[in-house]
């Protein structure tokens, strides 16, 4: 009777908290609708806005891109498969109060959907509830791990929600608490990170992607024979920041990650900002069409992968003695 109530109990707090997280992306689209409306209305008044373009809305206005990342919250045909990497656009938007109560909005319900999806996770290991396991092999950030959970993706599709991107959908829109007098763009390319994976750990990757290959050549390793998996980490961009006054304050930031466009309050008896947002966009489109290759690691063997798409490559044989 006992083992029956707990399973009861537990029943009903995993459908409690897939409930949350349907809750959560649902208000999350609708603040996010309105804050589209905002920045329609904010292009209609004329206030200063660039958004970097892509290959899908180059043709379209600077407030339609930022509108388009904004409520970028699913998986598509064109975006990325790999829970890891999100679509980026940066820029910045000069904004009304009413635009910016609308940010905060949208950022309060990213935090409550991060938090119920994390809560659920961590509900789902404390009572042995199926969770994929392998994906924290794959990478430390744990909303990765998340967001490929069979619990995580069974609670939404119970509620018909399309296939949830979670760093897309939680990350938070960077608001400035005043105008700056110049906003300065730089690129900081990516380097890579190496993990190192057991063989049996590398195999259970390889199986799980039905790499067959790979799963040959790591079968016949040594089980105690190292792995490494190497991920390379695409540039992002950030953004320096000088004020008016040109002082340091606390809680002034000098320096922000711009994977989306930078909001601050827009001064109408100040000067438009000073930025080098056109050049910058240049200078990437420029290293794309040189299809810049990433920095190779000095400990992995490139020339002979077990499998360059899942990352799995053999030490070096100094590096490693296996």
């Amino acid at each position: 009777m006992n083992n029956k109530r707990h399973t009861i109990k537990n029943s009903t707090d995993f459908v409690i908290r897939r409930m949350a997280i349907i809750d959560a992306y649902r208000h999350l689209v609708e603040t996010l609708v309105l804050l589209g409306y905002a920045l329609q209305e904010d292009a209609a008044a004329s206030l200063p806005c660039w958004v970097q373009k892509s290959d899908f809305d180059s043709n379209r206005s600077h407030t339609d891109r930022a509108v388009r990342i904004l409520q970028l919250l699913t998986y598509g045909s064109n975006d990325y498969s790999d829970g890891r990497r999100a679509e980026t656009r940066f820029g910045f938007v000069a904004a009304s109060a009413n635009t910016l109560q609308k940010v905060a909005d949208v950022n309060t319900v990213k935090i409550a959907l991060k938090n119920a999806i994390k809560d659920l996770k961590e509900f789902s290991q404390n009572n042995k509830m199926p969770v994929e396991r392998e994906l924290s092999e794959i990478t430390g950030a744990a909303l990765n791990d998340i967001s490929r959970a069979p619990i995580i993706r069974e609670a939404l599709a119970a509620a018909k929600i399309p296939r949830l991107h979670i760093k897309q959908s939680t990350r938070k829109i960077v608001v400035l608490q005043e105008q700056p007098l110049r906003m300065g763009f730089t690129i900081s390319h990516g380097s890579h990170v190496v993990r190192e994976l057991s063989r049996d750990e590398a195999l259970r990757l390889a199986e799980k992607w039905n790499n067959d290959k790979a799963v040959e050549q790591l079968a016949s390793l040594s089980p105690s024979t190292a792995i490494a998996q190497y991920q390379p980490l695409a540039k992002h961009i950030r953004c320096n920041l000088v004020y008016a006054d040109r002082t340091h304050r606390q809680g002034r930031p000098n320096q922000v990650n711009a994977y989306l466009p930078i909001f601050y309050p827009h001064d109408a008896t100040r000067a438009p900002v000073k930025h080098n947002a056109l050049r910058t966009e240049s200078v990437i489109e420029l290293e794309d069409a040189q299809d810049r290759l990433p920095r190779m690691s000095t400990k992995v063997d490139h020339r002979h992968p077990f499998s360059a798409s899942l990352g799995l490559y053999p030490y070096l044989a100094n590096d490693k003695n296996n």
